[in-house]
């Protein structure tokens, strides 16, 4: 297939955070990687290297193009990224990946990341007109790189009316995705070289590019018959896939069970050198409160366990026992997605509405019928244990037991009026008042118990510079707590409605009539200059808030802020100030360099959400951050620990989540396949044993930068 072209376009060079993603595969008579290399490597013709533009920094010195594809030399130390503009951008809207191969052809690991761009700009990193890849490869190793082409597909159009409440679809991926870019115009990819062994030179070969996988999603006619319904099994599992360890009969269920005590007991119950806390044991001994707290310690920031050991926090999100989640089954053709609900299986759901319980006759089949719910628990934490994790992330439902226990963190969503979407107003009395109920509600438990870290205080907040929030609160209704505030400020800054007006060049007849607007009109300096004060304090009132009514409920617990999804530099500063760690949740390859804003307290930095996303053998997802196999993502979830640990900010980081989605989507469609269990109960063999086998080594690579982790593929 040919390849349309059009415009020029050139080239830059801005580097950013970024995902990654890699393949969906379709069903067929092989399993395994074979299928999964077949399916990815059934694509269009290769994009000549020669009709590309390579520039950047020294790039003439390390890149040359052979017959064999694009040769990389990757000096030791911080390497600048090679950018390759297309001279002509290329339509690969039939395909949904951009593929080349990388051959680590050097001494020392490398993990690459690939940013890919559209037309619409010359940033490599611009919001919606942009994609990214990553691979790690071993010294020896050949490994796809390749990048998802989310972005509108209009041929496709009609399917979003068959999959209600579905954000992945089959065969494709989601059509509001969290980045996109114009696929049928591609114009310029970036590759940048980070972190394992970068204190050696390496060297890398690249194939050329090519659009690859068709997309091949359900047929309209397929849809409308009915023939391709239903598509989930009896026990949760996308039934138009095959893969090895699939459950296919009752007896896998128990298979599986032995499987996994097997898988448990050849690592032992817990990571080496952890203490009873998931502390460094053999580290150095700090001050003990019975409490976990922070220190800077040899210009790192740490938690301190409550015996005084330095503590990493190695969790996830969700912890807990409930195999396959729950999904809607309203609207009624929903019903049809499944083989079977039973009507024993349906519950109300948090949302309003019917939902079914996947796993209930799972949770019988494979481990009989048990009374209470402490065998559930007990089951989970050595799971976690086991798995190499430390820490029950935000939502975690685990609770300790007689004879096991886990550190966990609270996750508070009080509730009080907003002024923007999410965003609560601080200059409502409710504000107060919400958080005290909330945190009250933790008196005597959570606040008193040693094993509780600290509390995460809202999640992902619609926030906006102090400039937009004060533009809110001068076009909000008269009675809003925040416009009130606002005019109370300008009152006590200008005395009279005269000289607010002579500053501001309007000409409202009172205070009242500056209370009533709900235009913005033209904004001159000293508007802009007001707004954006009014805005600072917004922020500084509500993270202020927070910490006295913490301090004032549970003194020993950490404030772990806010779970910034945003970078609104003033508010994470604000944050800064009064939280105890300042908490993002960063669905990137890597957090390196991740810092707080120039200016801001020196604080912690916790990682509350990441992960890279299973797309392929076990669900229909393709988003958030693709991975091509299992392995990737096990290799893909090591190396952002370990550049966390580098990090001297971070002091944890937590996988989303416990348990992957279900199939048909949760209570918001949200359906991502990225759990350490699947939605029939069975382990990700393979980020379990990535994820295990760098717990025993995490405390020597934060504290001393020495690793011995070699990205090892577990055992066939």
């Amino acid at each position: 297939m040919s390849y349309r072209r059009g415009d020029r376009v050139g080239s830059s060079a801005i580097l950013a955070a970024l995902l990654f993603v890699v393949v969906f595969v379709n069903a067929g008579g092989l399993s395994g990687g074979e299928l999964e290399m077949r399916q990815l490597n059934s694509g269009g013709e290769p994009i000549p290297f020669g009709e590309m533009v390579i520039d950047g920094k020294d790039v003439q010195s390390r890149c040359r193009v052979s017959t064999n594809g694009l040769n990389i030399l990757i000096p030791k130390g911080a390497v600048s990224p090679c950018n390759l503009a297309l001279q002509r951008p290329v339509d690969l809207s039939a395909y949904r990946y951009l593929l080349s191969t990388v051959e680590n052809t050097g001494s020392g690991t490398v993990v690459l990341r690939m940013a890919v761009r559209d037309k619409g700009t010359n940033n490599h990193w611009e919001w919606g007109h942009h994609t990214f890849g990553i691979v790690v490869v071993r010294p020896g190793e050949t490994k796809p790189l390749a990048a998802c082409l989310a972005g509108a597909r209009p041929a496709y159009a009609y399917m979003k009316d068959y999959f209600p409440r579905m954000a992945q679809l089959p065969g494709m991926f989601e059509f509001n995705f969290w980045r996109e870019l114009d696929a049928s115009h591609v114009a310029g990819i970036q590759i940048l070289p980070v972190g394992a062994d970068s204190n050696i030179d390496r060297s890398i070969v690249l194939t050329p590019f090519r659009g690859a996988q068709p997309i091949s999603a359900p047929t309209e006619e397929s849809l409308k018959n009915g023939s391709f319904f239903p598509f989930i099994d009896k026990y949760g599992q996308y039934s138009k896939l095959d893969w090895p360890d699939k459950i296919r009969t009752d007896a896998d269920l128990a298979r599986m069970r032995k499987k996994e005590a097997s898988w448990i007991a050849g690592r032992g119950s817990m990571p080496e050198g952890w203490n009873k806390y998931g502390g460094w044991a053999a580290g150095p001994q700090l001050k003990a409160t019975g409490h976990f707290r922070t220190e800077k310690h040899q210009g790192k920031w740490w938690l301190v366990d409550p015996e005084g050991r330095l503590f990493w926090s190695k969790g996830s999100t969700g912890i807990g026992f409930g195999i396959g989640g729950n999904t809607p089954i309203e609207p009624d053709q929903r019903r049809r997605f499944f083989v079977d609900v039973p009507e024993d299986a349906v519950v109300s759901g948090r949302r309003g509405g019917k939902e079914f319980v996947i796993g209930q006759q799972i949770e019988t089949l494979k481990y009989g019928r048990q009374t209470g719910d402490e065998w559930k628990h007990d089951l989970t934490i050595t799971r976690a244990w086991a798995f190499g994790l430390n820490t029950a992330g935000a939502w975690s439902s685990v609770r300790a037991t007689a004879s096991r226990r886990l550190p966990y963190t609270v996750m508070l969503h009080p509730w009080s009026p907003s002024i923007h979407e999410n965003l609560m107003d601080p200059f409502s009395p409710a504000f107060r008042e919400g958080l005290e109920k909330a945190v009250q509600g933790t008196v005597g438990k959570e606040s008193d118990d040693p094993w509780c870290i600290g509390y995460f205080i809202n999640n992902e907040l619609k926030w906006s510079s102090p400039l937009a929030l004060g533009k809110m609160a001068l076009t909000h209704s008269p009675a809003q707590p925040a416009k009130l505030e606002l005019i109370r400020q300008m009152k006590a800054r200008y005395g009279t409605i005269q000289d607010l007006n002579a500053a501001w060049q309007r000409s409202y007849a009172s205070w009242d009539a500056l209370s009533e607007t709900r235009e913005e009109g033209k904004l001159n300096k000293p508007i802009e200059q007001d707004l954006a004060a009014f805005g600072n304090v917004f922020c500084d009132t509500f993270f202020r808030t927070i910490r006295e009514v913490m301090k004032q409920h549970a003194p020993d617990k950490l404030y772990l802020g806010d779970r910034f999804n945003k970078n609104v530099q003033e508010v994470i500063s604000a944050c800064a100030r009064y939280a105890d760690v300042v908490s993002f949740n960063k669905y990137e390859p890597g957090i390196e360099s991740l810092q707080l804003p120039k200016g801001s307290e020196d604080k912690p930095i916790i990682i509350g959400e990441f992960c890279f996303v299973r797309g392929g053998r076990r669900h229909v997802s393709a988003g958030l951050g693709d991975v091509f196999d299992p392995d990737y993502r096990g290799r893909a979830y090591a190396q952002y620990i370990i550049g966390a640990l580098a990090n001297p900010a971070v002091v944890g980081c937590h996988w989303f989540q416990w348990g992957t989605q279900p199939v048909t989507g949760r209570g918001d469609g949200e359906n991502y396949e990225q759990g350490f269990l699947d939605t029939s109960d069975t382990p990700y063999w393979e980020l379990a044993h990535y994820s295990r086998s760098l717990a025993d080594h995490i405390y020597d690579i934060r504290l001393r930068g020495t690793s011995g982790f070699d990205y090892l593929r577990p055992a066939p």
